[in-house]
């Protein structure tokens, strides 16, 4: 995966970069060719050890749905969970394949109500299901898996191997998400429903993705909340976030629910940007299409320096301090559509995340008056002509600099409404691809077929080269 810490500034301009996941890469390996070239590879099914090695038996399964029963103990930090997942196999099995961090011991593992033949559980966090006999191509059936183990803490949100833990003692779940709570499928770019119930002690609340439908004070004291995602995600996607939460329950004029969660630290510029959630949907349905979750909201803890993560309609916001502004959750909220709903692959993938969350940011602050997109350009490309490595590929960091900045320049060489029609057909032809995440060529013809102007010239200069295109893709007069 692909993240990436916030907070630095470029030309004198305070930024708040959010993080997306891009999809992993299986079987296949994509890696740059040349300085600021990209080299595309088709993604192969997931039918690899973490350590490379094959299976013998190279079943593939993809999950359905998940119905998952958390037990959380954010004191003692243990966790105990139940998983009711339902697969599908595309090929025949003799064997069901999960990723599922080795700190949890599995219990028990039955499938349709039968208990499995034997439990293989590696280190490289493979969780492998032997059955008792093979099932065949296209059989459908529930998998239901028993485990409990400690939730390694990792106070280092640089990382991904763990649970964070802030000094209030509330944890999250932002990175790896699916393996640290339940088995997930190998096949993590494809995407399922999901119903995730989390029991946590008195004075603690638990919250994950999807609607909040029930929430229970439990005879114990305890509280139990029910989350339920009724779109189909990649289990990427989903999360635990454990606090002492305030979470606020409010409706928008369109009748959709919007539900926040705010830990303890939680400044007021919080509480004042979640405001700004309709308004930022609004705009981002007229940029790219309609909106395309049933719930929205956000989980704001405070995690010193910690970054922002997208997961589905619910942004997490792990730094609370002065730079955290309403066009920080533009960015977030524009990731609903670039990362989630759409997915790339490899560094095609995290520029397609980054770059249009960053491009939607630009226009967001344009639109309301805090940045002209135009000035903010003209200021990206005279820092880029002073130091010539930022015009040097579209990886790490410069997806967010010269990646909105390439899309800023193509709305000014073939026009901005047809860039953004380019866009939405683009979303709506591509939505919820739960075959395989969708290669950035795709991306490129739909643009060009906006458009009767050649944009292969502009496409090479300005997504596949290392240096400055020439003028005419970069120099427009001021807007």
């Amino acid at each position: 995966m692909y993240f990436k810490r916030l907070a630095y500034s470029l030309m004198g301009m305070p930024l708040l970069f959010a993080l997306t996941a891009a999809p992993p890469v299986s079987a296949q390996t994509l890696s740059p060719s040349g300085a600021g070239t990209w080299l595309q590879a088709p993604l192969g099914e997931s039918d690899i050890h973490s350590d490379g090695s094959q299976y013998e038996d190279a079943s593939y399964t993809e999950a359905l749905h998940y119905a998952v029963d958390l037990k959380i103990d954010p004191v003692t930090k243990v966790l105990s969970g139940k998983a009711k997942i339902t697969v599908r196999t595309l090929l025949p099995a003799t064997n069901l394949k999960f990723q599922f961090k080795k700190q949890f011991e599995v219990s028990s593992a039955l499938v349709d109500g039968k208990s499995v033949r034997s439990i293989e559980h590696s280190e490289s966090n493979d969780l492998v299901l032997h059955l008792s006999g093979q099932v065949e191509a296209g059989s459908s059936f529930e998998v239901e898996i028993t485990y409990s183990g400690p939730m390694v803490i990792d106070m280092d949100t640089d990382t991904e191997s763990g649970w964070l833990k802030n000094e209030a003692g509330e944890l999250l779940t932002a990175f790896d998400s699916d393996t640290l709570i339940f088995p997930s499928t190998l096949n993590a770019s494809g995407r399922a429903t999901s119903l995730i119930t989390l029991t946590t002690p008195a004075g603690w609340k638990g919250v994950s993705v999807g609607k909040l439908q029930e929430e229970t004070t439990l005879p114990d004291g305890s509280n139990q909340l029910t989350w339920n995602a009724t779109k189909e995600l990649s289990p990427r996607s989903n999360f635990v976030a454990v606090g002492k939460f305030d979470i606020e329950r409010s409706v928008l004029p369109d009748g959709m629910e919007m539900v926040n969660a705010f830990g303890e630290g939680t400044l007021p510029s919080a509480r004042k940007a979640v405001e700004k959630i309709s308004e930022t949907r609004d705009f981002l349905e007229d940029l790219f299409g309609s909106y395309p979750y049933d719930w929205i909201g956000g989980v704001f803890m405070e995690f010193g320096d910690g970054p922002a993560v997208e997961k589905a309609g619910r942004s997490l916001f792990l730094s609370l301090k002065d730079t955290f502004t309403p066009s920080v959750m533009a960015h977030e909220m524009a990731h609903t559509y670039w990362g989630d709903l759409v997915t790339g692959i490899g560094e095609n993938g995290f520029c397609m995340s980054e770059c249009l969350a960053s491009y939607a940011q630009w226009r967001w602050d344009d639109r309301n008056g805090e940045a002209s997109a135009s000035d903010t350009y003209r200021k990206w490309v005279a820092s880029a002509d002073a130091d010539p490595e930022k015009w040097n590929g579209l990886g790490g960091w410069n997806a967010y600099s010269k990646g909105p900045a390439a899309f800023y320049a193509l709305s000014q060489f073939m026009g901005r409404d047809k860039l953004d029609e380019a866009l939405r057909n683009f979303i709506r032809e591509n939505r919820h691809n739960t075959t395989a995440p969708t290669p950035w060529s795709v991306l490129e013809a739909a643009i060009q077929a906006a458009t009767e102007k050649d944009l292969s010239e502009f496409f090479q200069e300005w997504f596949h080269s290392g240096t400055r295109p020439r003028s005419e893709f970069v120099d427009f007069p001021a807007v």
